[in-house]
């Protein structure tokens, strides 16, 4: 009788283990067949540390050449305009000097003094002295020689005649250009050519400035 008793024990348990198992399914969909929920992802904040910024950036390095305030970047400035070195085909005596040799203004200078629309020759004043620009069709300016101011070029030639400051060639036109220092005059004399057309070849067109910076047309 004790045995039966043992054996009746042993399959109440077994049955209810299988109505268990068996009724598990229907528990977990009853609950919507959730999922346990995902782990969390901490936020992207756009902290960057630990990266090295790029040079040049807000990061601390060191600034990209020619990006600084001022478009050089700390860099040495170009020297002056084209720089025809004040020789052309010749060069001066010592009262010129070349684009090379000082910071000519940018082109068109504010100050120009030569106001004939179709000049050949332009000039600007420049540490009391006159820089010198060629010009091409269209108005271009290329940066020539520096003259020396006319209290020097008084001093060092007193008497005399046309005295040759400068020979060269406009390089806009190819036509060549001859500056010179009028000592009884006091005056400077700009000597050159029209570019060449149907109609005219090698037309003259000369002016003088005086020390009050007065363009007188001769030729033109």
């Amino acid at each position: 009788m004790f045995r039966h008793r043992r054996f009746r024990l042993a399959t109440v348990a077994i049955l209810t283990f299988l109505l268990a198992t068996a009724l598990a399914p229907v528990a977990y969909a009853a609950h919507g067949g959730e999922h346990p929920p995902p782990a969390e992802v901490p936020e992207d904040t756009g902290d960057q540390t630990g990266n090295r910024p790029l040079p040049g950036g807000n990061g601390g390095g060191a600034p990209l050449p020619g990006n600084g305030n001022g478009g050089n970047g700390g860099g040495q400035p170009l020297p002056g305009g084209n720089g025809n070195g004040g020789g052309g085909n010749g060069g001066g005596n010592g009262d010129m000097m070349g684009g090379g040799g000082m910071m000519a203004p940018s082109w068109p200078p504010s100050n120009m003094i030569v106001h004939h629309a179709a000049t050949q020759v332009q000039l600007a004043p420049v540490n009391d002295g006159l820089q010198v620009y060629f010009i091409a069709p269209g108005g271009v300016g290329h940066s020539g020689p520096w003259i020396d101011t006319f209290a020097n070029l008084a001093a060092k030639y007193p008497t005399g005649g046309a005295m040759t400051l400068f020979t060269g060639t406009n390089p806009g036109t190819g036509k060549s250009v001859t500056i010179y220092y009028l000592a009884a005059e006091k005056k400077i004399r700009v000597s050159t050519y029209y570019p060449d057309t149907q109609y005219d070849v090698n037309k003259p067109y000369v002016f003088t400035v005086d020390s009050g910076h007065n363009v007188v047309h001769d030729q033109w």
